[in-house]
C-alpha cells in the first residue's frame, strides 16, 4: 500500500511542477492591462508580487509581506519613518501611475486594487 501511495504522490508532484507555471501565466494573462503593467514594473523593482485564485474577490494581485526582503517595500509592525501606513512611497508612486492603490489584507499581505 505504501508503494502505491508513494507512486501517486510522485505523480502529483510532477503534475504540480508542470501545471503551476502554466496556471500562473494564465492568471497573469487574465489580468487587466494596467494591473499587468504595474505587476511587471513592481516585479522588476524587486517587490514580491504574486497572483492568487481569489483575484476577483481580494484584488488583482498581491504583495507578500513574508517574502525575503519584503520589508524594503511593506512593513506592518515596524515600518521605517518614510513609509506611509507601512508602504514604501516608491511602491505607491508606481501604483498611482496606473490609477491603482494598495491596502493591507492582514499583517503579511497587501492587495492591489483600482483607485
Amino acid at each position: 500500500m505504501g508503494g502505491i501511495l508513494k507512486g501517486i504522490e510522485t505523480e502529483l508532484s510532477v503534475l504540480c511542477d508542470v501545471a503551476i507555471p502554466h496556471i500562473k501565466l494564465l492568471r497573469l494573462k487574465l489580468m487587466n492591462t494596467k494591473y499587468k503593467l504595474a505587476y511587471q514594473a513592481l516585479k522588476v523593482m524587486g517587490v514580491p508580487v504574486f497572483t492568487n485564485a481569489d483575484n476577483d474577490r481580494l484584488g488583482n494581485f498581491f504583495i507578500d509581506g513574508e517574502a525575503r526582503r519584503s520589508d524594503e517595500w511593506i512593513s506592518y509592525h515596524f515600518p521605517p519613518p518614510h513609509f506611509i501606513f507601512g508602504v514604501n512611497p516608491a511602491l505607491e508612486s508606481i501604483l498611482s501611475q496606473f490609477n491603482l492603490r494598495c491596502e493591507w489584507v492582514n499583517p503579511s499581505l497587501v492587495a492591489v486594487y483600482e483607485s
